[in-house]
């Protein structure tokens, strides 16, 4: 292996905070999965695996995978290869077929996020529906509603929508796109 956090900086990624470096990676705006495919090699060495990945599981894998590894460099914990490439396969795999299947429900844990999503509604379907109450949080709602019913939408996209459909700031619309895919996680 590499030193990833070494090959990252080449890059440009953020490496002071996984969210940071996370939404480096999706300003990239690759198209190809093989580019995906090149920066996992570049990372973790060659993994046999990766070449059989569609290109949206390529996306996926090196989406977690420069999380994970800037987790455990800001945690100091030790990057092992064989780790960092098993759980960002398998959140990768996980999240590519909520995806194929549409299931969306994993925004809804309703338990956890009470607060984040009071008078959301998962459908049989696994549709989102926002039941709106003119109370507080209702913009919250708004933006999970909006979050979830535009999965390919590039984070900056995503900023640009929330920012003209809720009347935000920037700022306020990028806290608010972190806080609804961290909803998601």
């Amino acid at each position: 292996m590499h030193n990833p956090i070494a090959v990252l900086e080449k890059r440009g990624i953020d490496i002071q905070t996984h969210l940071g470096a996370v939404q480096d990676v999706k300003a990239l705006n690759w198209t190809s999965g093989k580019q995906y495919r090149e920066a996992i090699t570049e990372i973790v060495g060659d993994v046999s695996e990766v070449g059989a990945f569609d290109d949206l599981t390529a996306k996926f894998f090196y989406l977690y995978l420069v999380e994970n590894v800037v987790k455990r460099h800001n945690n100091e914990s030790a990057i092992s290869a064989e780790n960092l490439v098993s759980e960002s396969m398998s959140s990768a795999l996980r999240m590519n077929e909520r995806i194929r299947t549409g299931d969306f429900t994993y925004l809804a844990k309703l338990e956890d996020n009470a607060a984040l999503l009071a008078g959301t509604v998962i459908g049989e379907d696994g549709e989102v529906i926002v039941v709106r109450s003119g109370r507080k949080g209702e913009k919250k709602d708004r933006a999970l509603e909006l979050y979830a019913a535009n999965p390919n939408m590039s984070r900056n996209e995503m900023i640009e929508l929330f920012m003209k459909e809720l009347d935000m700031s920037r700022a306020g619309s990028v806290t608010y796109v972190y806080n609804c895919k961290k909803a998601g996680s």
